[in-house]
């Protein structure tokens, strides 16, 4: 009996431990991703060039742990897509050999030299979303270490090289999501793309520390995700405005009847009503449309996807939605706080 109990927690422990921080999207079972991971996705550009003919290679590393090599040729694009743990991830350690006359300073022979830069990137990964990070492009190499943005050191020689390394937005690489199982996942997606980090970590856990507090102030001008409706009523009456409360979900304020506002509301699990939504319908008048548009783009950036009438930005805790219509547009805000069923910020 003894023995049984052993083997049995043996085998619990064997199953607990066995997913790693980083996996293939091909380990995923089933039509959901296992609990507290997300995914990362991110593309590598080795633009062809004069200076380094051989392959580079770096690290996914996350702060709580997990590694990954990964290796770009030159004149290559590559998709990279792993389901990870969430939390921080770095970029680290682009390494390399070099077999250049210009940095072996041997003209006769093919002699190579390692090199490796300590520049790195961050980028936080969401729970349950699609976190899509950017692209890494690799554009140029000097032999002057000062002419471009990325400083790589040869080993065993005083001189050093430079690369031009960039973290650019290239939309197009979502779509090779529709490529994998993860296409019937409906995950919502979350655009921040990486940037650099100091290699000390302090400077990264602040940066996290940022990162949170920005997405807990999120909402819609002065209303934040997870105010009670009663918080909400009670800046609304202050602010002497026409408040009607239609039920415990929902409350108008309806100032302007031409543009009213709904506040929309769901239970916490103490029972609290807590603001999730806000819908603001307008009706159409020549130039809004336009104005609606410039205002967000001016705060938000540029739109992350069109959907038939729907026009989409993502934030690290909101999606805007501005969906046009013959008579009317209608505005929302909604928190992408983790929930099951929303169907509308799924991607197919």
């Amino acid at each position: 009996m003894v023995k049984k109990i052993f083997l049995l927690l043996i085998s619990i422990f064997i199953f607990s431990c066995g997913k790693s921080y980083i996996m293939s999207v091909k380990s995923i079972e089933g039509d959901t991703l296992p609990e507290g991971y997300g995914v990362v996705i991110f593309s590598t550009t080795f633009a062809k060039n004069d200076l380094q003919e051989l392959p580079l290679y770096f690290n996914l590393e996350g702060e709580e742990g997990g590694s990954k090599e990964i290796r770009i040729d030159p004149d290559e694009d590559n998709i990279h897509i792993f389901v990870v743990k969430s939390g921080f991830y770095f970029i680290t350690r682009f390494i390399g050999e070099n077999n250049s006359p210009a940095i072996t300073r041997s003209s006769s022979t093919k002699e190579i030299k390692e090199i490796e830069t300590e520049r790195r990137f961050g980028f936080n990964v969401e729970e349950g979303k699609v976190n899509y990070v950017g692209n890494i492009y690799i554009r140029d190499f000097s032999e002057d270490p000062r002419k471009y943005n990325t400083k790589f050191s040869i080993k065993q020689e005083p001189n050093a090289m430079s690369a031009d390394i960039t973290i650019r937005k290239r939309p197009i690489d979502l779509s090779k999501i529709g490529e994998t199982k993860l296409k019937n996942l409906n995950l919502p997606i979350v655009i921040n793309l990486m940037y650099d980090v100091d290699p000390d970590k302090t400077v990264v856990s602040e940066n996290i520390e940022k990162s949170k507090k920005k997405k807990t102030e999120e909402g819609y001008d002065k209303y934040k995700w997870g105010m009670s409706l009663e918080e909400i009523k009670n800046l609304l009456e202050l602010e002497k405005k026409v408040v009607f409360v239609i039920s415990k979900e929902e409350i108008v304020d309806n100032t302007n009847p031409e543009a009213p506002i709904k506040f929309l509301f769901r239970q916490d699990s103490f029972g609290v009503e807590r603001l999730y939504k806000v819908e603001i319908s307008l009706n159409k008048k020549e130039n809004l449309e336009d104005k609606i548009f410039s205002k967000i783009n001016e705060k938000y950036g540029q739109f992350a996807k069109k959907e038939d009438n729907n026009t989409i930005w993502y934030t690290p805790g909101s999606k805007i939605v501005v969906s046009v219509f013959d008579d009317k547009i209608l505005v929302i805000y909604e928190s992408i706080e983790k929930e099951k069923n929303k169907e509308e910020d799924f991607i197919k």
